[in-house]
């Protein structure tokens, strides 16, 4: 799991008495990590290494071949293909990057079984590549924070099935997870003493690394940011509460006010740390669910759009995204966000992320810009495995997509919200919105 791209099963087996023998040749550590999870694996399953030691000479041969060290900073599009050959005597793995190697390897653990035989390995031959980009897992740390053991079994499991985007939620209402040094009073004030250390950050990511995962950050911003204005109360659209928001309850939740400059010194400050400690292009600002009412009862931001001609607050909520991803291709990052930031006048390197539907991952598309679908794949909503893998980013719009335009559909995320219950009416007590297709 997934499926492979192509798959030719074979007549015969190989057959595991011992630990393999390994030749390989080229790639970087990654590929000496996908060996020694390998070994970790295999032994852990079929308990090899505590058999009587035999003839090391007829242990089966894996052999490992990678074309190149593959890039320093992995990158979206990078080559992940493989292919692999079992045979009755050895094992073949080629790839042209180590991407590829660590795709192989976890294909290769899914193929081992036990019959009457002992453990054997089928004969068979793979050709796999994936058929997107980008192929995600969002966890949600600020609502619930959860420790860096946890998120490190997580990556594990993205890495067996193949996913390679963690899509961390650092800031939200109810906390700020990272160490700011530019800005202290972030985990300081508003994370209840429960943030991760730039030191564990840089962990997290060598780890992810080694397992072929991209780590991309997300600070919610202009709404969802009850933790920044906590910290920064002059930033605030309206007096901010007197403490993080601490369950369903709690109502007063303003956004963040776009119109003074002060907003945008505090974002350049701690976006262009976060930037330089997540080496990811991709940064994401959240912009959803933005609650208006704060920004239509303050008369001075009421003024200054006046004074504008800013009409409504979705073009003030622009304005506030074409600020801020100037700051961040300031900092060399590329602007990501959730579906209301979609505007036709941001630069069209934009990632937009589809949660309301796939309606708006086409619009998104026809408009140029890259996209990705997470609508459907809510794994907090408990749905079925079923209802969760008929999800397709493809359907329902590849009859109205060009083929440029079907490109720009970079695959999809699915996402793993905390602090969510649902009441028997089917509406979320976090946010009051319908479960069908609400974020």
């Amino acid at each position: 799991m997934p499926w492979p791209a192509r798959i030719e099963q074979r007549e015969g087996f190989l057959k595991l008495v011992q630990l393999p023998r390994f030749e390989v040749k080229g790639g970087d550590e990654r590929v000496q990590y996908a060996i020694a999870h390998f070994r970790r694996q295999l032994d852990e399953e079929t308990k090899l290494s505590s058999r009587r030691s035999v003839n090391k000479s007829t242990a089966p041969l894996l052999v490992i071949h990678c074309d190149t060290l593959g890039q320093k900073l992995q990158a979206l599009g990078e080559d992940e293909s493989y292919n692999l050959v079992v045979s009755e005597s050895k094992i073949e793995l080629t790839a042209a990057t180590p991407l590829g190697i660590l795709r192989g390897v976890e294909t290769l653990l899914q193929l081992i079984q036990k019959d009457k035989h002992g453990w054997i390995i089928p004969a068979v031959r793979v050709e796999d590549r994936p058929r997107f980009p980008w192929r995600g897992l969002m966890i949600d740390v600020s609502r619930h924070f959860i420790p860096l053991e946890v998120i490190k079994r997580n990556i594990d499991g993205m890495a067996a099935v193949k996913l390679n985007t963690l899509h961390l939620h650092l800031s939200d209402d109810e906390g700020f997870r990272v160490e700011s040094r530019n800005a202290p009073k972030l985990q300081e004030l508003a994370s209840d003493g429960q943030s991760y250390t730039q030191l564990q950050i840089r962990e997290l990511l060598s780890y992810a690394r080694e397992r072929g995962v991209r780590v991309v950050p997300e600070f919610d911003i202009p709404g969802h940011a009850v933790s920044w204005l906590i910290a920064h109360p002059n930033i605030a659209s309206a007096p901010p509460p007197a403490h993080l928001v601490r369950g369903m309850s709690d109502a007063v939740r303003p956004p963040i006010d776009p119109t003074i400059e002060e907003t945008y010194q505090v974002l350049d400050s701690v976006l262009g740390e976060m930037a330089s400690l997540f080496p990811d292009p991709y940064f994401h600002i959240g912009g959803d669910e933005v609650d208006g009412k704060y920004w239509d009862g303050n008369e001075k931001i009421q003024e200054w759009m006046r004074a504008h001609d800013i009409k409504d607050n979705h073009d003030l909520q622009t304005y506030f995204s074409k600020r801020v991803q100037v700051i961040l291709a300031k900092h060399g990052k590329h602007m990501e966000g959730w579906d209301e930031i979609l505007n036709p006048d941001l630069p069209k390197d934009t990632l937009v992320q589809s949660w309301r539907g796939p309606e708006t991952l086409a619009t998104a598309a026809r408009m140029g810009f890259p996209t990705i679908l997470s609508a459907g794949w809510y794994l907090d909503l408990m749905y079925s495995a079923s209802r969760h893998y008929a999800v397709e980013p493809l359907s329902g719009v590849s009859t109205s997509l060009s083929d440029a335009q079907k490109e720009l559909i970079l695959g999809g995320e699915a996402a793993q919200h905390s602090l969510r219950r649902r009441s028997h009416t089917g509406q979320h007590l976090c946010c009051g919105q319908s479960t069908n297709g609400s974020k």
